[in-house]
């Protein structure tokens, strides 16, 4: 939200500052869908998780469609992404209705939001890292071309992107579950290294 009207002068695309507003909303969307899907994701609740998956984006295809026809233009794509992240937030909250537990101390908050840094800070700099080029391009060379080049490399990634999503998925809970029987996380280790 802070750094959309950097963004738009970089780019120089006045259109991002209220686009970057929009989608500034997801966060709050997202920490209420990431914690039942966490949830459901530790108990390994995969079947559920599939099926939530497919029914949000179905009905989001949906709404998708409707506003690509009513000339929305780009806040089609806006829409899609808030509307999918909706969808799953309430799912997941319908699905999943445990809560996480209280909060019993002030030094229980302050670990886990130490924590919540940590990722925060590592998701930053690991999305600079990986789009550091779709930076350039867009800088350099403009904003049509750049939209050619994220189309064609995320078409190029989107097999290996969705693997590996469904991959770490499970290894994470699986690893969690087994994490007492040293023999069977080193079975499950090698075996891992034998897929890759």
């Amino acid at each position: 939200f802070l750094v959309a009207p950097l963004l738009a002068n970089f780019f120089n695309e006045q259109k991002l500052i209220l686009i970057m507003y929009a989608l500034s909303g997801t966060f709050v969307i997202s920490a209420v869908k990431n914690i039942q899907q966490n949830l459901m994701i530790r108990d390994m609740k995969f079947k559920q998780i599939g099926r939530i998956g497919i029914i949000a984006r179905i009905s989001v295809s949906f709404a998708a469609y409707l506003c690509a026809v009513s000339g929305l233009g780009v806040w089609t794509l806006v829409i899609k992404y808030l509307a999918f992240n909706v969808a799953q937030a309430i799912l997941y909250s319908f699905h999943e209705r445990r809560l996480p537990g209280r909060i019993k101390s002030y030094a229980q908050i302050k670990s886990i939001l130490y924590f919540g840094f940590q990722v925060m800070l590592a998701r930053i700099t690991y999305f600079f890292s990986r789009n550091t080029d779709t930076f350039v391009i867009g800088k350099l060379i403009g904003t049509e071309i750049l939209g050619i080049y994220s189309f064609a490399l995320s078409l190029a990634n989107k097999p290996l992107d969705k693997i590996m999503s469904i991959f770490n998925q499970v290894l994470f809970p699986v690893f969690s579950k087994a994490q007492d029987d040293r023999e069977t996380i080193k079975r499950y280790f090698l075996k891992t290294f034998e897929i890759e």
